[in-house]
């Protein structure tokens, strides 16, 4: 990917899509059943650790991945 407008739209969108996960599982948390909440928290978790590689590779490089 370059530093194109298209490229950056791509970042913004995977970051949001991510980023909304996140809350909306969080919101979830306090109404779930204790096999919901694992579930919920793998999820969380996973989504997490994709965002903070993602952004140290971008950071890393300078540019758009």
């Amino acid at each position: 990917m370059s530093d194109t407008p298209e490229a950056l739209e791509s970042v913004m969108h995977e970051v949001g899509s991510k980023a909304s996960s996140l809350s909306g599982a969080a919101a979830l948390l306090g109404k779930a059943t204790p096999a919901e909440r694992e579930e919920l928290l793998a999820l969380m978790a996973q989504h997490a650790e994709f965002l903070a590689q993602f952004l140290a590779k971008f950071k890393k490089d300078g540019k758009l991945p």
